[in-house]
């Protein structure tokens, strides 16, 4: 009967514990703890009257440290890096162990990444901007200084990557087009060479007569005789130079003309064996004629 009555007399007070504690307040937590606490060792509720104990403490702790935190909060409004490291600074006045020490620091951890994202999303941009004008290995270099474990890393990567793929792209593109432009410049040489080839056939088929180089040399004939002159007169043998006779203008007397004759050249010096051409004519002088005598006065 007794035992009995000591287990009820620890379920009515860890009851009023309960009620007391929630109220939410700090004396009504302390008074909690302070009636769980008188439930003995040996008693069957002492368990559960630890496990309140705890928790009440908790509470204290929450409310002790929940000012702090609203603090933190206050200062990081503006939204500044000063703001964000202040605030960082005020969250870390909890101590480890505490029950708000882990909420205090996702908070901070949450500041950081923000000041991180200040601080690199002007490095971000401005590679966004060179990778638009087509600069992607300058991008990729502006992008690559945004180091591992900072807020904007993977947003970094992921466009060094985009980028990358972008280049490898028009590398692949320009070697497709140069190979390409080999390809058409080799058919065409092959196609050139193809119509020489029958080109060539084709006049070989040609009678001579019609066959380019025949008619080139032909047109070349016909352009230069009408540019040859007229011929030379055929050459004389010296000899017959000088065995022409010399005709000096004949004399006139009273206005008639006079013949003069020569004597018929002789034989030696002609170089011709001794003949006389048959050009050279020998006319013999005319008999003279004898005047009538003048009478004397």
């Amino acid at each position: 009967m007794k035992h009995w009555e000591t287990q009820l007399q620890d379920v009515m007070q860890l009851h009023l514990a309960q009620l007391t504690a929630s109220l939410g307040q700090r004396q009504g937590f302390e008074f909690a703890i302070a009636q769980a606490q008188q439930v003995s060792l040996n008693r069957p509720r002492r368990v559960q009257a630890q496990t309140l104990v705890a928790h009440w403490k908790r509470e204290i702790e929450r409310l002790e440290d929940r000012p702090i935190i609203l603090h933190a909060q206050k200062l990081a409004e503006p939204g500044t890096i000063r703001a964000f490291r202040s605030a960082i600074a005020a969250a870390n006045q909890i101590p480890e162990g505490r029950v708000m020490r882990g909420e205090a620091q996702g908070l901070a951890y949450d500041w950081r990444r923000r000041i991180e994202v200040i601080e690199d999303q002007p490095l971000l941009n401005l590679a966004r901007v060179e990778a638009s004008q087509g600069n992607l290995s300058q991008a990729i270099e502006t992008a690559s200084v945004i180091r591992s474990g900072r807020a904007l890393y993977y947003q970094a990567q992921a466009a060094i990557g985009d980028w990358q793929t972008e280049i490898r792209r028009l590398e692949m593109a320009r070697l497709d087009a140069a190979r390409k432009a080999a390809a058409v410049k080799e058919a065409q040489q092959k196609a050139k060479v193809e119509q020489d080839q029958d080109s060539l056939t084709d006049e070989n088929l040609l009678p001579p007569s019609e066959q380019p180089n025949h008619r080139s040399e032909r047109s070349d004939s016909s352009g230069d005789s009408s540019s040859i002159e007229e011929p030379l007169p055929p050459l004389t043998h010296p000899s017959s130079q000088r065995l022409q006779p010399q005709e000096p203008s004949p004399p006139s007397i009273d206005g008639s003309t006079v013949p003069i004759y020569a004597p018929a050249p002789a034989n030696q010096g002609t170089g011709l064996n001794g003949k006389v051409p048959a050009s050279i004519k020998t006319i013999a002088p005319p008999a003279k004629e004898e005047l009538p005598p003048a009478s004397l006065p």
